[in-house]
């Protein structure tokens, strides 16, 4: 699996940091335009330095502190940001296939299970990281989540 596939995409990066979840990761996208202004986002790591304050990763040169950064959550950030419960309800994230394309297909879900008629919301997508972001934006948006 690439790195690609276990963050989320930039759009969805956008709309996390429009809803005020708060940013903290390790990964994040920016745009560094090429000299001719076209547009280059690049998916980048944080410099990461040891206990004693050596640099262990450093970014690249297109690097540029003035471009906007979007944070981009990994697969396993975006589980610690979801609840472990919410009453009556149940959150999963499955694995199925695409059967047009024959190919992986994830599932973010939420089941209200207390229902009668066991109402149930699915974000499907080919990247896990994704369908997990989806789930997170619909929980926060219908009130269901608070953001903290």
């Amino acid at each position: 699996m690439n790195l690609s596939d276990q963050v989320i995409s930039l759009e969805l990066a956008k709309r996390l940091e429009e809803l005020g979840v708060k940013q903290e990761s390790l990964f994040y996208y920016q745009n560094n335009p090429y000299n001719d202004g076209t547009e280059c986002i690049d998916l980048m790591i944080k410099e990461w330095e040891s206990e004693n304050n050596e640099n262990i990763i450093i970014n690249t040169e297109c690097e540029n502190e003035d471009n906007p950064k979007y944070p981009v959550f990994t697969i396993a950030e975006l589980l610690d940001k979801l609840p472990s419960a919410l009453y009556g309800s149940s959150l999963q994230l499955m694995k199925g296939i695409n059967f047009g394309e024959n190919e992986p297909l994830y599932y973010g879900r939420y089941d209200m299970i207390l229902m009668d008629f066991g109402c149930m919301e699915t974000w499907p997508d080919k990247n896990p990281a994704n369908a997990l972001a989806k789930m997170l934006i619909y929980l926060i948006e219908n009130g269901i989540l608070k953001n903290d």
